[in-house]
């Protein structure tokens, strides 16, 4: 009981701090600050938090599975973002988010066909309703976007690649930890952040986006941001995963991060309440509560 509530406190963590993450994107998408300087500046950050932390929790440079897999993991989630962002150009931002997703299907698929993780009855009801719940919300945000038109093909594509990436980069967690039960979390996160500054670093050089110098305080402080909410975020996932089923970890995550970013949107933006994200509020408690009951 004690090793399932640790977990279930570290799934809500990642989820209502991974909430926090996301709200950067509205302040980018606000400020329309450039891609590439923005990913440097959050890189550098999330690599600067990652290493304060693994001082923190005495955790070693050096570990072999957190190097095999923190380099794709920081690869997908360069990607995923990188297209994130070209998408946002070209599709209204909330509900791009929430198709963005349904990515958990990747992970998800991955513990219940690769580690053959078994989910009871009602566990597997309350999934559902957390999925309808995305629907609904992404229903919702999209009614009340001001261009409530159709994304074209070229913009789906890229959403999809999005996902894709953003899917596979938050299955390495579940990898990490079948490999290296005891690893670091801030270890996995170091090499993935290490990936990212290599990797934005390059895209700054060869694009076309430089520094714009008059925006530098604005673009630190939404990229220091990002990092400073990424790297708990992520590392709860790890820490999660020790004690939780992967296909409860992440369905949850999802549901907390979308409830967390819709109660904080209001508050902070005033942003209106549709039917269609009520009934997804009331879905996504329910998928909570019965994935949470089946734990107990």
């Amino acid at each position: 009981m004690g090793s399932t509530f640790t977990g279930l406190v570290f799934t809500f963590l990642t989820g209502s701090v991974g909430a926090l993450y996301s709200l950067n994107y509205k302040f980018k998408e606000r400020r329309a600050y450039p891609t590439d300087p923005v990913m440097l500046f959050f890189s550098l950050t999330f690599v600067l938090v990652t290493t304060i932390f693994r001082l923190l929790f005495n955790e070693p440079i050096y570990n072999r599975a957190a190097l095999l897999l923190g380099i794709p993991f920081g690869t997908c989630m360069y990607l995923a973002l990188r297209l994130y962002f070209v998408v946002t150009r070209r599709a209204r931002l909330n509900i791009s988010w929430l198709i963005i997703q349904f990515s958990l299907l990747v992970p998800f698929s991955l513990s219940i066909l690769i580690y053959r993780e078994n989910l009871e009855p009602q566990a597997i009801l309350g999934i559902v309703f957390i999925f309808l719940s995305i629907l609904f919300f992404a229903l919702g945000k999209r009614s009340s976007a001001q261009d409530a038109a159709i994304p074209d093909a070229r913009t789906w594509a890229l959403l999809a690649l999005s996902s894709l990436f953003s899917g596979i980069g938050v299955s390495m967690p579940r990898i990490y930890v079948s490999l290296n039960p005891t690893g670091g979390a801030f270890t996995l996160a170091f090499y993935q952040g290490l990936t990212l500054v290599l990797l934005s670093g390059a895209g700054l050089l060869l694009g076309r986006d430089k520094i714009p110098w008059k925006h530098c305080r604005g673009i630190l402080l939404i990229a220091s941001s990002m990092g400073v909410t990424s790297v708990p975020a992520t590392a709860f996932i790890t820490m999660a995963l020790r004690f939780l089923r992967g296909a409860v970890v992440y369905p949850l995550r999802s549901v907390i991060n979308i409830l967390c970013v819709f109660v904080l949107s209001f508050l902070l933006f005033k942003e209106r309440v549709r039917i269609s994200e009520a009934v997804g509020s009331v879905l996504a408690v329910t998928g909570i509560v019965l994935v949470s009951a089946t734990l107990a």
